[in-house]
């Protein structure tokens, strides 16, 4: 066995010298698998951005959902002060009217 060192490729490193279309057939296999790994990685860091997306959206939902909250609250709390104005409008008037009257 040859001590046959290729840089960057590890698995040709302890080989017995063969035919060159074996080694070609080898060389080609791990490339192949090479490049398997690097779909997979790929594939990987596709799937870790999606799930980063998707994080950002679920956290920008939950503001906008805050916020639409908020504006709600803050609506009712407008509607019901004004709601609150006019009853005590409408009992002035009232009063008001009973003052005339009783006057009359």
């Amino acid at each position: 066995m040859r001590k046959d060192y290729v840089a960057g490729r590890p698995w040709l490193e302890t080989k017995p010298l063969e035919t060159k279309s074996q080694r070609r057939e080898e060389e080609l296999h791990h490339r192949y698998f090479r490049n398997s790994w690097k779909q997979a990685r790929l594939a990987a860091e596709h799937k870790a951005k999606q799930a980063a997306a998707a994080q950002r959206k679920r956290e920008r939902r939950l503001v906008r959902d805050r916020e639409k909250a908020a504006k709600a609250k803050a609506a009712d709390a407008t509607t019901q002060a004004t709601a609150q104005r006019q009853r005590e409008e409408n009992e002035r008037k009232a009063r008001s009217r009973k003052n005339i009257e009783q006057i009359e």
